[in-house]
């Protein structure tokens, strides 16, 4: 009789983790193919059974290390609901573009997914990402960029970050929704708003 072995589906840490370095390479990624950085700045690294670009600036690598180091601690607790990348005219400061990502808790859930699975989801989400871009509106002036996380409202927040309101995209624009995926103890769905005109 032979074996059979049998994979143990991802932890509640484990899913914190995993889906922490999501965001951190999904923002890397939307930041380079939107060219809010030069395309120099970025490096190949190997994630989620892909090649994937992270910034070479350490000014943008400390600020989204801090920030998806934060994200980790308050999934493990259930307290994140959404992160929000917002691409914003550095003209004027008009939001152009929200990439959000709806974190969903499944309470209660004792046992993760095959971590196998979860990365094939991920990695459908990420080639997403990248060929929803061909579809947006070219950014015709330079860009910066900032990071909503969508939190429980008694959730403490570290004292070098502040509130901000939804920064929304005027008149509302134009929604798509993408794919998501799941770890069994959460569930990302993506969607992007951008201006049309």
């Amino acid at each position: 009789m032979a074996a059979t072995a049998v994979r143990a589906g991802i932890s509640l840490s484990g899913s914190a983790k995993v889906i922490s370095e999501f965001f951190y390479y999904g923002v890397n990624n939307v930041l380079y193919q939107r060219g809010v950085y030069p395309p120099e700045t970025f490096a190949h690294e190997s994630r989620f059974g892909m090649s994937l670009l992270g910034s070479t600036d350490t000014a943008v690598q400390k600020y989204l290390s801090n920030i998806t180091s934060q994200i980790q601690e308050w999934l493990e607790a259930g307290l994140v609901r959404r992160l929000v990348l917002i691409l914003v005219d550095s003209s004027n400061g008009e939001v152009l573009e929200r990439w959000q990502f709806d974190v969903t808790c499944t309470t209660g859930s004792s046992q993760g997914r095959d971590e196998c699975v979860v990365k094939k989801e991920m990695q459908a989400v990420i080639r997403q990402i990248t060929a929803a871009v061909t579809m947006l509106p070219l950014l015709e002036s330079p860009c910066s960029f900032d990071l909503l996380v969508y939190t429980d409202a008694s959730t403490a927040m570290p004292p070098s970050w502040e509130n901000s309101g939804p920064q929304s995209i005027a008149g509302g624009g134009e929604v798509v929704r993408l794919r998501s995926f799941s770890t069994g103890h959460h569930t990302v769905a993506t969607s992007i708003s951008y201006r049309t005109s």
